[in-house]
């Protein structure tokens, strides 16, 4: 449904914002479709649209639950092209949201 609703838009000659491009972001990231969330990602950022905070923080928390460490490094990186003080957002999103820790059962 959702990306009938994002397919809809472009068809209407809309430009998806920010906001739009995280709910998607976001979706994708729920049902696991990392690849898909990744996608939309880019495309994100080659429409001129710049992630804010929430995008980043939904992408980095969600890749680091899902085991996607490289994708999150890569996403933490690019913080420091889109948040003032990138240092701080990424210790304030550690704080708040502590990496899952999986346990080895025998």
């Amino acid at each position: 449904m959702a990306e009938g609703l994002f397919s809809e838009l472009k068809k209407e000659g809309l430009e998806p914002d920010t906001r739009v491009y995280t709910e998607m972001i976001g979706a994708y990231l729920q049902v696991g479709m990392t690849e898909k969330a990744m996608e939309m990602y880019g495309l994100m950022k080659a429409s001129g649209c710049a992630p804010d905070k929430l995008t980043l923080t939904i992408l980095i928390r969600n890749l680091e639950n899902a085991g996607e460490e490289e994708l999150a490094a890569g996403v933490k990186k690019e913080c420091e092209e889109y948040v003032d003080y990138p240092k701080k957002f990424l210790e304030e999103i550690e704080k708040k949201y502590p990496k899952r820790r999986s346990v080895n059962l025998v």
